[in-house]
């Protein structure tokens, strides 16, 4: 038995003819059903309504059905509500508990053509809650709501056979319900609210550790054929609080999810989320540094799936623009006792990556504006153009090849105790010839690189106002056009400069070092016009050699970082 009730009640008018002969009409010129409140003790008994291709099965629940039915010569008019509490619904691997209320409003008119519009119908899901389908009392999501309504929507029936003037009642003669809903065709317009998102991670799971959360506004073009989502189906959920995590970050403002089912190409389904403006920061960091943010990432490659297994697709990271509020956030991940530390300055960031669970690709684009850093005890003013490659990786580890880079650093003044130095047009580049990191915290660089300075002016600034007993040899290194290369290496708390050297055809300049948090030891070499020296810096100590200067710069090896875990 369906239903069980009081109530029922049928209206009808037909021919009354039965002279001279009696009519054949089988059908009544006017019929309205009319439903009192009706119990369904189970809402499986509807399952037989429900087309296989759907992929959905109603378990269980009470229910309350009401409505009418009116059918005339000119159509047909439907309205029924239904009422569920804790209704039980599987979808695949996932089931479904939630409170359901559905009112249902459907027009048809009695020509060929059997257009049904949907337009009013309404579906509210209250106390929504997710289960594993080998458990019914383990809720693997947290309570939401979520109400969808039909704002335009037409559906056009499977025509009988036989067409006539009288499909409908010959549609309903030679089909089953569950055959005319899988063999339907339509476009809806819906609108709806989501009282969080939180829930999607079941479905929209990562080995990238991709996640969101919120609550938000549906708007989605729904495109029916043969009773199944089809191509250009497109939704939108729009959110004011839209929270995404991926890998060590986490985006948090206004933005959108957005899933659409395109046509004629190789990925049929794809899934996005979209920030107009949003904050930006490391998972680990109580506050963001990082503001207007416009990003995009998309799902790429492959179909649907709602199987609770994890997705191996790529994910394509776009950031349109970003701002970066104060460059200092990036010391964090210097090593400790870095002679390099960012003070002030903002910056303009921006980035297009494609993320595979086992490689990367892609690039970082990261511009200084009014940007000081110190160098020791001396303050420079420069702008700092960094532009990333990324030409692999593992990005779950946060470790990537980004052989290819540049960085580019000008517009440079150096104040210092004794010297200062400003000047247009001086700049120097690094070319990344071979490089990976682990970007954590302190991160994890080895590296190779190609150097190209403009002219030795700020760096004999920075050698004046370290050491004012080497003065003299100022005007001896103030030269133009510096080439050369370097090997760098960051571990822990520990940079490691196995070999730097850099000439132009009047000098050379090279460094050997290791710095730690309780130690810095390196050499200094400087050469000209056959004057060569060294310097050594061993334990805080510093030792001149004008004799063996090339040999002793030649022989050097950096010291072994120190064997004990950095702080």
């Amino acid at each position: 038995m369906l239903f069980r009730g009081k109530g029922l009640t049928v209206d009808s008018k037909a021919s009354s003819q039965l002279y001279p002969k009696v009519s054949k009409e089988h059908f009544p010129s006017y019929l309205q059903l009319t439903l009192s409140p009706v119990a369904i003790d189970n809402l499986a008994l509807l399952q037989p309504y429900i087309p296989e291709k759907w992929h959905m099965n109603l378990e269980g629940g009470k229910g309350v059905l009401e409505g009418r039915i009116e059918a005339k010569q000119q159509g047909l008019n439907a309205t029924l509500d239904l009422h569920s509490k804790d209704s039980r619904i599987a979808f695949d691997k996932q089931r479904l508990r939630a409170d359901l209320d559905l009112s249902a409003k459907i027009k048809i008119p009695l020509a060929p053509s059997l257009h049904a519009d949907l337009t009013g119908t309404r579906i509210a899901l209250s106390n929504i809650r997710l289960f594993d389908k080998n458990s019914s009392s383990q809720s693997v999501s947290k309570p939401w709501n979520a109400s969808m309504a039909v704002k335009e929507g037409m559906v056009i029936l499977p025509l009988p056979k036989k067409g006539s003037a009288d499909s409908l009642r010959a549609l309903l003669k030679q089909y089953k319900v569950k055959e005319i809903l899988s063999k339907a065709d339509g476009e809806l317009k819906m609108t709806g609210d989501i009282s969080q998102l939180a829930w999607l991670n079941r479905f929209l799971r990562h080995s990238l550790d991709a996640s969101l959360s919120g609550s938000g506004t549906l708007d989605a073009d729904v495109v029916i054929r043969e009773g199944k989502f089809s191509q250009n189906s497109r939704a939108r959920i729009d959110s004011k609080n839209l929270e995404v995590g991926l890998l060590d970050y986490q985006f948090k403002g206004e933005g959108g999810v957005v899933i659409e089912r395109r046509e004629g190409t190789e990925n049929p389904v794809t899934y996005a989320l979209e920030y107009k403006d949003a904050l930006m920061k490391h998972k680990s960091e109580k506050e963001a540094m990082i503001d207007d943010v416009v990003m995009r990432l998309d799902r790429t490659g492959g179909g649907s799936d709602f199987h609770g297994s994890r997705w191996d697709k790529p994910l394509h990271l776009q950031i349109t623009s970003a701002h970066v509020i104060n460059v200092s956030l990036y010391n964090q991940y210097f090593p400790e006792n870095s002679p390099i530390r960012f003070l002030e300055g903002s910056a303009d960031l921006n980035a297009d990556i494609v993320l595979k669970p086992h490689n990367a690709q892609g690039s970082i684009y990261l511009t200084t504006k009014a940007m000081k850093m110190k160098v020791d005890d001396q303050t420079i003013a420069a702008r700092l153009r960094v532009d990333t490659k990324i030409a692999g990786g593992e990005p779950r580890a946060m470790h990537f090849d980004i052989t290819g880079s540049s960085i580019v650093l000008d517009q440079a003044s150096v104040a210092g105790k004794t010297v200062d130095y400003s000047q247009d047009g001086w700049r120097a580049d690094i070319n990344l010839t071979k490089a990976d990191i682990v970007w954590k915290k302190p991160i994890q660089l080895r590296s190779e690189v190609l150097l190209a300075i403009k002219d030795s002016r700020p760096i004999v600034a920075m050698i004046d106002n370290q050491k004012s007993k080497f003065a003299f040899l100022s005007k001896l290194l103030i030269v133009e056009n510096l080439q050369g290369e370097a090997k760098i290496n960051m571990e822990k708390h520990t940079i490691m400069v196995p070999y730097a050297f850099v000439k132009s055809d009047q000098i050379n300049i090279g460094a050997k070092g290791i710095i730690e948090p309780l130690r810095r030891d390196g050499i200094f070499f400087f050469g000209q016009k056959g004057i060569k020296g060294t310097m050594e810096i061993k334990g805080g100590k510093r030792s001149f050699d004008i004799f063996t200067a090339q040999k002793r710069f030649d022989n050097y090896v950096i010291p072994a970082p120190t064997a004990v875990d950095q702080p």
